[in-house]
C-alpha cells in the first residue's frame, strides 16, 4: 500500500463525517452536505485512489481561497477570542461536544491535503479548469436550489465581506477565483520544479 491508498481513504473518511451530523443533529438539514467544504475530501479522495490529478487540481482551483479565509477567520478568533470575519463564529458557541465543530476543522486540512495529493500525482494537470467549472455550476445551482436561511455556497447572501449586487457579482468572482488560482499554481508549481 502506498500513500496515495492510505491519503485517498483518509479523505474519503473525512468527507464522510458530515453525515453523521446530519444523521445525529435532527435540526441540522441533510442539504448541508451540497457545501463545498462537506463533500469535496470525498472526490479528492476518489481521485487519489484512481491516481486522478485532474479532479484533486479542479478541486483546489475551487476550494483554496473559501478555505484559506476560513482558516484565517478561525485561527484569528482561536488566538485573539474575538471575531475577525464571523465566518467562524459557530465553532466557539457553546460549551457541549458538537460534531459540527469536529468535522469542520477540515477547513484547516483542505489545503495542506490537497497540495501533497498534488504532490503524489505528480503535480497539476492542464484543462483542470473545465472540472472546476463544472462542479462551481454544480454548487451554484445546488445553492439556489436551497433556501434563502440555508444560503448554501453563500448563493443568496455573502457569508463573509458585503459584496454590492451579491448574486450577479458572487459567480463572476468565482470564476475570477477560478482562473486566478488555476494559473497562479501552474506559475507556482513550474518555479518551484525549477529550483
Amino acid at each position: 500500500m502506498d500513500k496515495r491508498f492510505y491519503l485517498g481513504w483518509a479523505l474519503i473518511f473525512i468527507g464522510l463525517t458530515p453525515i453523521v451530523t446530519f444523521v445525529s443533529t435532527p435540526l441540522l438539514a441533510a442539504n448541508h452536505f451540497f457545501w463545498f467544504s462537506n463533500h469535496t475530501f470525498i472526490i479528492i479522495g476518489f481521485a487519489l485512489l484512481f491516481a486522478n490529478p485532474f479532479w484533486v487540481f479542479a478541486e483546489f482551483c475551487i476550494g483554496v481561497i473559501p478555505e484559506l479565509v476560513w482558516s484565517i477567520d478561525f485561527i484569528f478568533q482561536l488566538i485573539a477570542h474575538k471575531p475577525f470575519l464571523g465566518i467562524t463564529d459557530y465553532m466557539f458557541t457553546g460549551t457541549d461536544f458538537n460534531w459540527i465543530q469536529l468535522y469542520s476543522i477540515q477547513h484547516i486540512l483542505f489545503i495542506p491535503c490537497t497540495l501533497y495529493a498534488l504532490h503524489i500525482l505528480g503535480g497539476p494537470v492542464r484543462n483542470a479548469w473545465i472540472g472546476s467549472l463544472v462542479h462551481q455550476l454544480f454548487l451554484a445551482i445546488s445553492g439556489y436550489l436551497n433556501s434563502y436561511d440555508l444560503n448554501i455556497n453563500c448563493a443568496y447572501h455573502t457569508c463573509a465581506i458585503a459584496i454590492p449586487w451579491h448574486m450577479i457579482t458572487w459567480p463572476i468572482l468565482m470564476i475570477v477565483h477560478l482562473i486566478a488560482v488555476y494559473n497562479l499554481t501552474w506559475w507556482g508549481w513550474k518555479k518551484i520544479k525549477e529550483s
